[in-house]
Parts: structure tokens; sequence; C-alpha cells
């Protein structure tokens, strides 16, 4: 059998840089937790669920597992895309609402997921 559950194309993502290839996994996202934005990285609550990382917030809140890819409305969504390993638009990234600091980068970077400047 030969059969495509689905497509992505690397450059309809403005997150995604194409300088290299990503690693994207759908995971978990907790319900009604409002829309989470693309760019945002994310952390795994104690359900294992994702929502916003925040880096001065408690374990398991405070331990980056990626950045999401696209818009996740978690009223409507239960999954989010999230880019696990490979390189992302820098002015693209977001901690909360805001841009990401230096630990919030090298926290990434332990992931192999490298922020680069560019679009």
């Amino acid at each position: 059998m030969n059969a495509v559950l689905g497509t992505m194309e690397y450059g309809t993502s403005s997150v995604i840089s194409a300088i290299h290839p990503p690693v994207v996994k759908t995971m978990k996202a907790k319900a009604n937790n409002g829309t989470l934005s693309a760019g945002l990285v994310v952390a795994k609550d104690s359900n294992g669920d994702i929502v916003a990382y925040n880096p001065g917030g408690a374990a398991p809140l405070n331990v980056a597992v990626g950045v999401l890819t696209q818009d996740c409305d978690t009223s409507t969504d239960d999954g989010a895309l999230v880019l696990r390993h490979g390189t992302v638009v820098l002015g693209k990234l977001k901690v909360g609402s805001g841009a990401p600091a230096v630990s919030d980068l090298a926290a990434l970077e332990n992931l192999g997921i490298f922020a680069v400047a560019g679009m």
C-alpha cells in the first residue's frame, strides 16, 4: 500500500527557515487555552499538553520543547505542529508576547533548534 497521509511545504511556513530540513511533530495542545501563535516557544504542562513556555515559571513550564509552526486555536484544535529540530527565523520567535532572551535561544539550541536571521 502506498498512501499519503499528509504533506507539508516548508516554503508556506514563515517560522521555519528553509536552510535546514525541519523535524515537525504533531503534539497534543491543552484544550481551551486560547490561541497559541506561530513562532511561540512551547513547553509541556504536567499532563503532557503543549502550552506557552515560561522560562521564569515552575517546572515543567520552564522547559522548552519546541516552536509552534502555525497558529493553534485550542478551542477547536487539539493538536499543534511543533518544530522539534531545525532552524527558525529569529524575528518570528516569541516567548510569551515578547522576543526570546539569550537564555531562551540557548534552551532551543539544546534541543537542536537554531534561530537564524532572515525571512
